[in-house]
């Protein structure tokens, strides 16, 4: 089961990273770019080490293909239990995407002080087992982070993160 695993990750990494140089790659060619002769221009590392990337990449999946080829039928086959846990593993992660969609979605309205907690908190719950949840430190942490963060980004960096719909209370304080 373990080789099976790791030959399936290989082929799935390799090909999602084949498919990020890809995408790399051709975003190079929205720079900027200074019409020099004979010269090195800023797309040309990046175009670079994409390539390296693909060839890196397109070792793996070949890896990942050879281990599932050299597996036998027993070795291909995944039990209930393992595909209860599986679907378990899948459920969580599409929980933490849409926690971070509905975040990114409204951190321009609701800003960084009120978007922050609800979303530390979640993904406190949601990434750790029910066993070992301690809602009272996650909730004393969502809250102290992002305060403390955005103390930092004003104080230290003189930087002002988004402050949604609380700019007007905000304003009068800072």
């Amino acid at each position: 089961m373990k080789k099976y695993k790791e030959a399936r990750s290989n082929v799935i990494c390799g090909v999602l990273a084949q498919l990020f140089s890809i995408g790399f790659y051709l975003e190079t060619y929205h720079f900027r770019l200074v019409k020099n002769v004979n010269t090195v221009n800023a797309a040309f590392f990046p175009r670079v080490i994409a390539c390296v990337v693909f060839f890196c990449a397109t070792l793996l999946v070949i890896q990942g293909v050879k281990q599932y080829r050299s597996l036998s039928a027993e070795e291909k086959t995944i039990s209930p239990e393992e595909r209860a846990k599986n679907r378990e593993g899948l459920f969580r992660i599409a929980q933490v995407f849409v926690i971070l969609l509905a975040a990114a979605i409204l951190f321009r309205t609701l800003g960084f002080l009120l978007t922050m907690p609800w979303m530390m908190f979640l993904l406190f719950i949601v990434l750790e087992k029910k066993e070992n949840r301690r809602y009272g430190l996650y909730l004393a942490f969502s809250i102290l982070t992002p305060l403390f963060m955005f103390a930092v980004f004003y104080y230290a960096f003189s930087t002002l993160l988004p402050m949604g719909i609380l700019a007007p209370y905000l304003s009068m304080i800072l």
